[in-house]
């Protein structure tokens, strides 16, 4: 609170100083006027007021700003930013584009002032011709943001990490996880769901012990190159001249012949580059003198090679791309023994500068010489991996994809998430295409079995001869061919979930051993005695009905009740028509995000999808749009657009259409289409014309003629 009062006096005084006539000097003044001063300085304090908590918003703008196409015909969504502005309230908006999207800048600009007048907005151009080149952006940006810090604040900080390409967002995690830019990061769906709209608006949480690594190895050039202290140090000891950030030809030249006093000018420049990188709490505190010694070493042979002078502007980046090589090979060495994925090789290709690759080979072999050796005498930590949580229905339904727009279909989700927490086995019941497997999925992600990866086994394509090897493994010479041992599918899912998918086509051979494995949890090879313990959560599926399959022999009965102890049927696509428009264009919306010009889906389309009868269910919706927006014409699909092809033509209108051929006559046809229609209205209607008219939608009148001259005809 002190502080802010003071920045505020501080600031009310400069503005009074710079108030004051030109012509007024410091012996011209009054003798009251300081006085004056204390007296008013006293009744500020004395009539202070807390400044108003306003929050700031950053944000790359995107080619979906301020207004993203939707998925129906003429329908206009908001976009990222409007999406979040709709959500929460901010005094200050900072956009930040490149030349590309300079237009999407300026509407978004006009949109926020016309929507938030109260909102202060600020465009930030990034003079950046590639929006994915990763170091140029942020080297513009961070220092930007740099300057932005400076400026007095009293709310909260935001970013917006939905726009923008990866390469933005990528530099708005970084920026922020370093403290660069101190904010809360806030997204609307994600860049493989983008859900725009402020329902699908929600903070971001990203929690890592490393972050000083990360700044190390991610920031560029321009952000070591760039900092005001480094300026103002290295400017106050630099030789006359000479400018410390360009390096001209003049100076490398001097360096490179030995100059002493220009030795000592670089060697304060490079040491306070590498301070500011070697910052990392992992790194022992004896090595920095050694990394030090070594990094400058390379950097002078590079510099004395020839040719090390030929791009002197290129300079600054090639020292900081050697700081950043050594830093990267003590950091694999010490953390070659982690529990991780191997790294090797990943950033072996790093950047030296523009000096050529036959001069810049021996330096990259010298220095992964000299690393290494470095980083041998390190102390080696372990990370302890932190506990993931299981996340909420809506989050795990959100992750995996699955729409849930009915009560019938939420019922069978709640089911589910309530099951996940137990052992116990589950069947899983529903037509084709139903989405049993993404059920699976999603009982096995809020199960606290999810740390390992689900197992799927579908029964059906197992040959009958194989299945008791495939699934429960064999010993050498068990059988014809076995020339080995093998493990069995059931031992590759211990402590996971396996998901048995058309466990119906298995042989009552198989199943009695399956019966085995869920009352024991112990599974015996093909050729073996011995047993093995295992813990497996079955989750087993069935489009047929499993008590129809026992009445008729083909199914134990016993294996039926173990797995019917938790039973869950998912309905059928047409039993939750009322969901059909929206998930088809969330289907629609996954499509448009593998295609760069997205489709739309027109009201008939949508009217049509909703009619139809999808024996296929799910998967056949999916493959219905699929199919229409590979072979459409146009940005918005029609109802006569749409593609369905399946086994029962009969029950799509469209489907019966004749095929044209030579006499046809289409007038004809649709005079006979319309005589049926008015024909088969009337007889459900019992001949009441009014009613008639109503369900085939005209006037009474239409229907009067066509009785009466059905009648002439008939006379």
């Amino acid at each position: 609170m002190a502080r802010s009062f003071l920045k505020r006096l501080l600031g009310k005084r400069n503005r009074g100083f710079e108030a004051r006539p030109q012509a007024e000097t410091p012996t011209s003044r009054a003798p009251d006027q300081e006085h004056l001063k204390s007296q008013q300085a006293r009744s500020e304090i004395l009539n202070f007021q807390p400044t108003a908590k306003v929050n700031s918003l950053f944000a790359f703008v995107d080619l979906k700003d301020p207004f993203t196409p939707g998925e129906i015909a003429g329908e206009e969504l908001p976009g990222p930013i409007l999406s979040i502005m709709s959500v929460k309230q901010f005094g200050s908006l900072f956009l930040f584009h490149t030349p590309h999207t300079r237009e999407n800048a300026l509407s978004t600009k006009d949109e926020v002032s016309h929507r938030y007048p109260e909102c202060r907005v600020a465009l930030h151009e990034l003079p950046v011709s590639d929006p994915k080149d990763y170091s140029a952006l942020m080297g513009r940006l961070s220092r930007l943001v740099r300057k932005l810090m400076r400026l007095p604040r009293t709310g909260d900080n935001y970013i917006c990490v939905s726009s923008g390409t990866a390469e933005m967002r990528a530099a708005w995690l970084i920026l922020s996880g370093l403290g660069i830019l101190p904010a809360k990061l806030i997204q609307v769906g994600s860049p493989a769901r983008p859900l725009f709209g402020g329902a699908n608006v929600k903070d971001v949480q990203i929690d890592t012990s490393d972050w000083p690594t990360i700044r190390d190895l991610a920031m560029p050039a321009e952000y070591f190159l760039g900092h005001g202290r480094a300026s103002s140090l290295l400017h106050e000891e630099s030789l006359a001249g000479v400018d410390i950030f360009a390096f001209d030809k003049a100076y490398l030249e001097r360096l490179r012949d030995g100059d002493r006093a220009t030795e000592r000018h670089f060697v304060t420049y490079f040491e306070y580059l590498l301070r500011n990188k070697l910052t990392s709490r992992t790194l022992a505190p004896d090595k920095v003198e050694d990394l030090r010694r070594e990094t400058l070493t390379s950097v002078i042979a590079t510099l004395r090679e020839e040719g090390g002078v030929r791009q002197p502007e290129r300079f600054g980046a090639l020292v900081n791309s050697i700081c950043n090589k050594v830093l990267l090979e003590y950091y694999r060495s010490s953390a070659k023994n982690l529990p991780m994925a191997d790294t090797a090789g990943a950033n072996d290709e790093l950047v030296l500068g523009e000096m050529g690759e036959t001069k810049a080979e021996p330096l990259k072999r010298k220095l992964v010489g000299r690393a290494r050796s470095v980083a041998e005498d390190v102390p080696r930590t372990q990370i302890e991996p932190q506990p993931v949580a299981v996340p909420a229905l809506d989050e795990a339904l959100q992750e995996l994809g699955i729409y849930v727009g009915s009560a019938a279909l939420r019922h069978a989700a709640e089911q589910a998430g309530i099951a996940a927490a137990s052992h116990l086995p589950i069947l899983l019941l529903g037509e084709t295409g139903t989405g049993k497997e993404r059920f699976a999925h999603l009982i096995h992600r809020l199960s606290p079995r999810f740390h390992r990866e689900l197992i799927p086994v579908n029964c059906a394509a197992i040959p009958a001869s194989l299945a008791e090897s495939y699934l429960f493994g064999h010993l050498k010479g068990a059988f014809t061919g076995a020339t080995s041992d093998g493990k069995g599918i059931f031992e590759t899912a211990d402590q996971s979930t396996l998901f048995l998918d058309e466990i119906a086509e298995l042989t009552l051979e198989v199943q009695a051993k399956l019966l085995r494995i869920i009352q024991d949890g112990i599974v015996q090879r093909l050729g073996n005695t011995a047993s093995r313990k295992i813990d497996v959560r079955i989750i087993a599926a069935s489009n047929r009905d499993l008590r129809n399959e026992v009445s008729a022999g083909r199914f134990r009965e016993d294996l039926y009740f173990r797995l019917e102890v938790v039973q869950i049927k998912l309905p059928t696509l047409r039993e939750r028509r009322s969901e059909i428009p929206e998930l088809a264009l969330t289907l629609l919306r996954q499509i448009n995000l593998r295609r760069h010009k997205p489709r739309q889906l027109s009201s008939g389309a949508l009217m049509r999808l909703e009619r139809y009868e999808w024996p296929g269910n799910v998967r056949q919706l999916s493959n219905v749009l699929e199919r229409s927006v590979l072979y459409s014409r146009t940005d918005a699909i029609e109802a006569d657009d749409l593609l369905i092809t399946d086994d029962h033509p009969a029950k799509d209108p469209f489907a019966t259409l004749p095929e044209p051929s030579q006499g046809f006559s289409i007038e004809e046809y649709l005079a006979q289409v319309r005589k049926q229609l008015f024909l088969r209205a009337l007889e459900a209607c019992k001949g009441n014309q009014a009613e008639a008219a109503a369900m085939l939608g005209v006037s009474k009148q239409a229907v009067n003629k066509f009785v009466a001259g059905q009648n002439d005809k008939a006379s």
